[in-house]
């Protein structure tokens, strides 16, 4: 009855269960009221009846056994890489946003003293990081809660356009500092797609748009373009940069092998953008696909396309 609850579930081992004590109950029954004949059971058919039932009640037993501990190994495992991940996740982010935190508020505290109007405008964009930052942190905090909870994210109508060009808006001080050129290609004015804005925004796009900066060379090219086909809305980020070896895309998503590499200016990195950005994508049901092309590869100009797929909604 042990073993049929932990396979079959509460329902149909309170089934056997009844089915068992019913049966017990019908014969003690008709025996006691002499229904059935002295002879059909005598103590010889019982202990032959019991021997009977040993012999196969043991091997059942074992096989239940193995099936139920090959379930629950398999379970403690996933929950094990689950606990592992999630929590190297928070601890990685939180050391590498303590560093830049501190600076970013430094430097707001000694602007505050200046009235320069484009120093408040710095200000003000320093302010916006650090906010963004401290969001960052509480998601990740409620992400891990979710992993252990095994509830989803909560999914909803996204306008993609809008989260993009906000994005990159965030990010042209960034981009001007290796004068690399950001083009946008949009066939329709608007998509909506359903997504999780906070983490599309801060988990997906910033981590992807962040890669293929950092590996994009100065006064190059990213492209990143959208259209839609049928209830699908196809994202294209496509940097012209140095492109990833083959065998650093087959581990580009493993948590454990952070493979880390330095960018065209020598920008370091976790090795964590990737990985984190098809954990978030996949807990949203956003298809990810990625394609990465070397110089030794002349069939492709070099860099690196990440394709990202949604569930469109209608308006």
């Amino acid at each position: 009855i042990y073993y049929i609850y932990q396979l079959l579930g509460k329902k149909w081992a309170l089934f056997w269960v009844t089915l068992w004590t019913l049966t017990n109950l019908i014969f003690w029954k008709a025996n006691f009221m002499g229904l059935l004949p002295a002879s059909s059971f005598t103590n010889d058919d019982g202990q032959l009846y019991s021997a009977l039932s040993l012999i196969f009640m043991l091997p059942l037993g074992f096989w239940l056994y193995s099936i139920h501990r090959k379930a629950f190994d398999h379970l403690r495992e996933i929950n094990h890489k689950q606990r592992l991940e999630s929590s190297h996740l928070l601890h990685v982010i939180s050391h590498d946003l303590r560093s830049p935190l501190q600076i970013i508020q430094s430097y707001a505290q000694l602007l505050q003293e200046d009235s320069g109007e484009k120093k408040k405008e710095f200000l003000n964009n320093i302010s916006k990081s650090v906010q963004r930052m401290a969001d960052l942190i509480n998601q990740v905090r409620d992400y891990e809660q979710l992993i252990f909870s095994q509830k989803s994210i909560p999914l909803e109508p996204v306008d993609l356009i809008k989260v993009i060009e906000e994005n990159i808006a965030t990010k042209q001080l960034h981009f001007s500092s290796k004068a690399i050129r950001v083009t946008l290609d949009f066939k329709e004015p608007s998509y909506t797609v359903l997504a999780n804005r906070g983490a599309l925004w801060e988990h997906v796009l910033c981590n992807i748009i962040a890669n293929s900066f950092k590996f994009t060379h100065a006064k190059g090219l990213i492209e990143i373009s959208a259209y839609q086909e049928k209830d699908k809305v196809i994202l294209k980020i496509r940097d012209y940069g140095v492109g990833m070896p083959k065998e650093l895309t087959t581990n580009a998503f493993e948590f454990s092998k952070k493979p880390s590499r330095p960018g065209t200016a020598g920008e370091k990195g976790s090795g964590l953008g990737l990985p984190i950005a098809k954990m978030f994508s996949d807990k949203m049901g956003i298809l990810f696909d990625l394609k990465s092309w070397n110089e030794e590869e002349p069939t492709e100009k070099p860099g690196t396309q990440i394709t990202l797929t949604f569930d469109a909604i209608k308006v």
